[in-house]
């Protein structure tokens, strides 16, 4: 794309939340190379997803998908994917809320202590076609 949202000072800005441990993300590789992902903030249980993208179709899906399960089995109470959820999203449990239960939720979350301690550990020792398999089968996912 010739246009972005991401500039320099945005991109200073994401840099330094990552050095306070508020902003991650999540990668795809492929071939040792970065095909896709995306990144975000947390706080508390709240997280919210910033941007996606992908160098290979579908790519930033994948990031989506495997966030979004092992969120779900740590008990994150609100993940933000911005105002309107794809269709992507939906299948995923996306839904739009009003903004008064929204801040009722958030306010909530962010009194919760974080349910990610290291995120660099977050899918160590994680299946993630089980926890699709336990996804798509309609079970509720285990903290774990």
């Amino acid at each position: 794309k010739d246009y972005t949202w991401l500039t320099p000072d945005r991109i200073a800005a994401v840099c330094k939340l990552h050095e306070l441990g508020i902003a991650h993300s999540v990668e795809v590789w492929q071939d040792e190379k970065l095909v896709g992902g995306e990144f975000g903030v947390a706080f508390g249980s709240y997280v919210h997803i910033e941007s996606m993208f992908a160098r290979v179709d579908n790519a930033s899906k994948f990031a989506d998908i495997a966030l979004i399960l092992r969120l779900g089995e740590l008990n994150c109470s609100l993940i933000d994917g911005g105002i309107w959820p794809t269709e992507h999203q939906k299948s995923l449990g996306a839904v739009i809320i009003q903004r008064a239960e929204f801040l009722e939720i958030l306010a909530q979350s962010l009194q919760e202590p974080d349910i990610v301690i290291q995120w660099g550990n977050l899918f160590e020792n994680w299946d993630l076609m089980l926890a699709v398999k336990n996804h798509l089968a309609g079970e509720q996912p285990s903290p774990g």
